[in-house]
């Protein structure tokens, strides 16, 4: 046996003999009559099965993902030395205590031991099952585990991460943001209070709250003011444009704080009222590595730019008036295009 090599094929034959030395057939492979013995082939490594889908491998560091499809949510490849004749699939949710997917609706089979799922195919193999995607909740840590059956009965007994299992996050929360004054909702600002030169020109917080939360990516920042019916986006760098095909400006951080280091040159033709939105990105990404993560609506502030000065006109005396009373009350008008007048 120990010359016998896995995944080999051997014609094995038998020839009987009597006791007084009469052969079945000669010593010969030429006098072996045909139909006589078997083929077989020598197997002895267990198969291994490989999940491909969710890929491991092209997802972010945080191992997390924000759906998971409906129709073919998982698939692989396995091989032996003798073949494939089924795959199996097991999915569990940990926790305290954890529970294997059931395979029809919910996670609630109790063990140690996989609840093992049948698979279509063999050396290439899918699961599908429509009601997973509605099972699998946010906030909580998924493992997948594959295993292959060979042809000659051997079972896959070894899982190796990230090949045959591996864990996963579901993450369709995203993360949240604030704002730092300046500037503050419903305010108004001198130009030279926070942007040129100073910096960072915009600051806040950002936060993913979940106990399992893939974590913060970025933070994406957007300034803009309305003029003449055109919408004026910040470049991110020292003007504003109604024709960039970026409006987002994106600050990369895995907070809890954020901010944007470049300076803002706010518009000098006249007052504008500015609207400022704050989202983040999380870590989170589709099956497949592909998308972006999960983001959250837009934090929305509004303030003014004011670089007019106020105006004011004494309308009662007027001038030259000769005033005979002792006690005289002034009265005016006063304006201002955005902030309004203070005094």
């Amino acid at each position: 046996q120990g010359k016998l090599i896995s995944g080999t094929s051997y014609y094995v034959v038998s020839r009987s003999s009597d006791n007084v030395g009469n052969f079945e057939f000669g010593p010969l492979t030429a006098n072996i009559p045909p139909g006589t013995g078997s083929t077989v082939i020598y197997d002895t490594a267990p198969p291994t099965a490989v999940i491909t889908l969710p890929g491991y491998g092209a997802l972010s560091a945080a191992k997390a993902i924000k759906s998971i499809s409906n129709t073919t949510p998982i698939t692989g490849t396995a091989s032996g030395d003798v073949g494939i004749s089924s795959v199996s699939i097991a999915i569990y949710k940990n926790g305290s205590p954890g529970y294997w997917y059931n395979g029809s609706t919910a996670f609630n089979v109790p063990g140690a031991s996989p609840n093992w799922l049948a698979t279509t195919g063999g050396a290439a193999w899918s699961y599908s099952d429509g009601n997973l995607a509605g099972a699998m909740l946010d906030n909580a840590q998924y493992t997948f585990v594959a295993q292959a059956n060979a042809l000659s009965g051997l079972t896959q007994n070894i899982f190796a991460t990230p090949v045959s299992s591996f864990s996963i996050t579901m993450d369709q929360t995203p993360p949240t943001t604030t704002i730092t004054a300046p500037p503050a909702n419903g305010l108004s600002y001198r130009p030279e209070i926070f942007g040129f030169p100073h910096v960072p020109s915009l600051a806040g917080t950002v936060s993913d709250p979940n106990a399992a939360a893939s974590g913060v990516k970025d933070v994406q920042v957007r300034l803009s003011y309305l003029k003449a019916g055109d919408t004026y986006y910040w470049t991110g760098g020292a003007s504003f444009s109604s024709t960039t095909a970026t409006t987002w400006q994106t600050i990369t951080t895995a907070g809890p704080g954020w901010s944007d280091l470049n300076s803002i040159t706010w518009p000098t033709d006249m007052s504008h009222a500015m609207k400022l939105e704050s989202a983040a990105e999380d870590n989170a990404l589709l099956p497949d590595g592909s998308g972006g993560g999960n983001i959250g609506a837009p934090l929305i502030t509004t303030f003014n730019i004011d670089i007019s000065s106020p105006t004011g006109s004494i309308a009662y005396p007027s001038a030259n008036a000769a005033v005979s009373s002792s006690t005289v009350l002034m009265t005016g008008v006063e304006s201002d295009d955005l902030s309004g007048v203070k005094t």
